[in-house]
């Protein structure tokens, strides 16, 4: 059924699995996919919206958070230059970008906060007023 090729090539595959140092092994198994974006929880609640995002490592000058009507964007940048060389690195947050589109007209993008602490970005959107939010828009026919 298999080819004699194969059954040597699947031996030396796992005397090398066997043998190899753990510690390498994980590196070169996540190497290269070591960028990943946060976790968020998010929570809503009858007059707020708010984002939990676990990004440890971090300090709140390498976060990103910005409102544009509707949509939330977070993102991080963190360059350092004396960056440590990792033996294994299973996460890394220093550089991501998540966005989330929120309901229209149910925001005040003007009572917005954010805080960054252990390790958590907690940012709090608060919800218009029933009686501030727009619920119908006259659609002009073209």
């Amino acid at each position: 059924m298999y080819t004699k090729s194969f059954i040597p090539t699947l031996n030396t595959f796992f005397d090398d699995f066997i043998t190899k140092d753990v510690v390498n092994l994980g590196h070169e198994i996540t190497k290269g996919f070591v960028n990943q974006s946060p976790a968020v929880n998010i929570i809503e609640n009858d007059k707020h919206y708010y984002f939990k995002i676990a990004a440890p490592g971090l300090t709140k000058s390498n976060f990103n958070v910005e409102l544009n009507k509707n949509i939330l964007t977070i993102s991080s940048s963190n360059n350092e230059k004396d960056r440590p060389v990792y033996l294994k690195e299973e996460f890394d947050y220093s550089n991501f970008k998540r966005s989330f589109t929120l309901p229209e007209n149910k925001i005040n993008s003007e009572k917005t906060s954010a805080e960054y602490k252990n390790g958590v970005l907690t940012i709090s959107i608060a919800k218009l007023a029933k009686e501030e939010q727009k619920l119908s828009k006259l659609i002009e026919i073209k």
